[in-house]
């Protein structure tokens, strides 16, 4: 079991047929929940699911569902097609991740995964802000890009 980075292969299915919400900057229907090592994530995770996800009694500041995912910007370069999301924050945090799923809570399926994120080893906040900074936005580095 491990996490294990990609878009989605189901959302890329659902955008060729043209059954994704229009998505533009400022689209608040995502939301990036966070995962512990061991949950098994990748490509073919259609759903969002509470398996693997961070929680219990050392958990501080983080709340099952995980928390809004902004979009900053929808975009295209040459045939790339890409998103940019805001940088996540979780303050005051105590808890370690190993990735995230980001999902989609406006669309006829309800909680449709969109990307699963690996963050290559686990991550820990101790009563400080967990951030996931995400990469700038382009064809060669948003996270979410179709080519």
């Amino acid at each position: 079991m491990a996490i294990s980075s990609g878009i989605a292969i189901r959302w890329k299915e659902l955008a060729m047929k043209g059954s994704v919400p229009s998505i533009a900057p400022g689209y608040a229907g995502f939301k990036i929940a966070l995962f512990a090592s061991g949950t098994s994530l990748d490509n073919q995770t259609s759903i969002y699911k509470t398996d693997g996800e961070i929680s219990g009694g050392t958990t501080t500041n983080y709340t099952t569902g995980g928390q809004i995912c902004t979009v900053l910007s929808v975009s295209t370069a040459g045939s790339v097609a890409y998103m940019q999301f805001a940088n996540q924050t979780w303050a005051s945090a105590t808890f370690a991740a190993a990735g995230c799923l980001i999902y989609n809570t406006s669309t006829s399926t309800a909680n449709r995964t969109l990307a699963v994120i690996d963050f290559g080893g686990t991550k820990t906040a101790t009563a400080g802000d967990f951030v996931i900074t995400m990469p700038s936005a382009g064809a060669t580095t948003s996270i979410v890009r179709l080519a």
